[in-house]
C-alpha cells in the first residue's frame, strides 16, 4: 500500500514538475514573443545612418565656403604684400645702380613657372596659388590671341594699301613714259594761227593757214602757195598736171593706186618729209573749206586781181569734193567748176604739220610798203644817173 502511495505521490510530483516545466516553457515562449520590439532597435540604426549621411553631404559645402574665404584672404594678403613690396622696392632700389635691384616675390608666388614650391607652404596656400596661376594664364592667352588677330588685320590692311599704291604707281609710270609728249603738249601753250596767216617752213617754202589753230593745238593746217612741180624743173607747165583718177572715177582713196590720194600719201609725203619734217596728214582742200576761206578773207565770187587763193600762176587745181560723178576744181579767177575725173589739173596740196616746224611771216603794213617802194625808186634813179 505504501508502495502505491509512493508511486501516486511520485506521479503527482512529476505532474507538478511537468506543469512547472510547461509554465517555464510558456514563459520562455512568451518572453520570446515579447522580445519582438527588437525590430525597433533595427530601425534606430537606420536613422543614425541618415544623420551620418547628411553630415557627410554638408561637409563639402563647408569646405567650399572655407576655400572661398581662404582665396579672399589670400587676395587681400597679396594686395597688401604688393603694396609693401612697392614701398620696399622704392626704398631699397638705388637710382644710380638699377642693374643690381632684384624683385622680391611673395611666398605664395615663389616657385610659380619653375616647377619648384616652398617646403613651408601650407596646403590651402598651394591650392590658392594654382588657382591664381591658372586664371592669369587664361587672361594672358586671351590677350595674346587678341593681339595676334589685331596684328593680322593690320597686316592685311597694310598689304592691300601697298598693292594699291604699287598698281597706281606702275600705271602712272607707264602713262608718263608712253604718253609723256601728249601730256606735255596738253600743258604747253603754242602760237595762235588764224585763216589766211602766211607762214614759212624749214625749206623756206610759203604756205597759208586754212584752219584756225588755238594755243592748245600743237598742229596747224596749211595750203601750199604753189602747185606741185611734178617734173621738178621749177616751172609750171602741162607736165605738172595730173588726173584725179586714172580710170575716170570720182574716188579719193589713199589705198587705190589709180587715185590722186595714193600719190599724195605715198610719193609726195616721203619727199616732203625729207624737206620740212614729219607730216601728220596730206590731202586736198574741200569746197566747204574754200568757201569759208573766201568769205573770211573778203574775196568775191570772181575777181579781176589775183590773190593767194587763185591767180594766173596757179591756173586750175583740184578740190576734194565730187558731185554727179564729177570733181570740183578752182579756176584762176576764183570760181570753181565741175570737171571729169580723167581730166588733168594742177595739184595744190594741204598738209597738217607741227607748229614747231612753222614760223610766221610778218608782212609790212601799207604805209611801210609805200616807204619801201619810195626807197627802191630813189635807189633805181641813182643807178640810172
Amino acid at each position: 500500500m505504501d508502495d502505491k502511495k509512493e508511486k501516486i505521490t511520485s506521479k503527482r510530483v512529476n505532474l507538478k514538475n511537468k506543469k512547472a516545466v510547461t509554465k517555464a516553457l510558456s514563459k520562455t515562449t512568451t518572453t520570446k514573443q515579447k522580445k519582438a520590439p527588437a525590430k525597433k532597435i533595427k530601425k534606430e540604426p537606420k536613422k543614425e545612418i541618415k544623420k551620418v549621411e547628411t553630415k557627410k553631404i554638408e561637409e563639402p559645402k563647408k569646405i567650399e565656403e572655407t576655400k572661398k574665404k581662404v582665396v579672399k584672404e589670400d587676395k587681400k594678403k597679396l594686395v597688401k604684400e604688393d603694396k609693401n613690396k612697392k614701398k620696399t622696392t622704392k626704398k631699397k632700389v638705388p637710382k644710380k645702380e638699377p642693374e643690381k635691384t632684384k624683385l622680391v616675390l611673395p611666398k605664395e608666388w615663389q616657385g610659380i613657372g619653375t616647377g619648384k614650391t616652398s617646403k613651408t607652404e601650407p596646403k590651402d596656400e598651394k591650392i590658392s596659388g594654382k588657382l591664381r596661376s591658372s586664371i592669369f594664364e587664361e587672361i594672358d592667352e586671351q590677350t595674346y590671341q587678341d593681339k595676334k588677330k589685331q596684328q593680322k588685320k593690320s597686316l592685311k590692311k597694310t598689304l592691300i594699301v601697298l598693292l594699291i599704291l604699287i598698281v597706281i604707281g606702275s600705271l602712272a609710270a607707264f602713262i608718263i613714259i608712253k604718253y609723256n609728249k601728249h601730256i606735255l603738249d596738253g600743258l604747253r601753250k603754242y602760237d595762235v594761227y588764224s585763216i589766211g596767216d602766211k607762214v614759212k617752213l624749214e625749206d623756206d617754202s610759203i604756205w597759208y593757214v586754212v584752219e584756225d589753230s588755238k594755243d592748245r593745238d600743237s598742229t596747224v593746217k596749211l595750203l601750199s602757195e604753189r602747185t606741185i612741180d611734178l617734173d621738178k624743173n621749177d616751172k609750171r607747165d602741162w607736165q605738172d598736171k595730173k588726173k584725179f583718177h586714172n580710170e575716170g572715177l570720182d574716188i579719193y582713196d589713199a589705198k587705190d593706186e589709180n587715185s590722186i590720194a595714193y600719190y599724195l600719201n605715198n610719193e609726195y609725203k616721203t619727199e616732203e618729209e625729207e624737206k620740212v619734217g614729219k607730216l601728220e596728214e596730206v590731202t586736198l582742200l574741200t569746197s566747204k573749206e574754200y568757201i569759208k576761206i573766201r568769205e573770211r578773207m573778203g574775196f568775191g565770187y570772181e575777181w579781176s586781181e589775183g590773190n593767194w587763193l587763185a591767180n594766173y600762176d596757179l591756173y586750175t587745181w583740184w578740190i576734194n569734193s565730187t558731185q554727179n560723178g564729177k570733181v570740183y576744181a578752182v579756176t584762176y579767177k576764183g570760181t570753181y567748176k565741175l570737171i571729169k575725173p580723167d581730166a588733168i589739173n594742177y595739184i595744190r596740196p594741204v598738209i597738217v604739220i607741227s607748229k614747231d616746224s612753222v614760223t610766221k611771216v610778218v608782212e609790212p603794213k601799207e604805209d611801210d610798203n609805200q616807204i619801201i617802194k619810195s626807197i627802191e625808186n630813189i635807189l633805181n634813179s641813182k643807178k640810172k644817173d
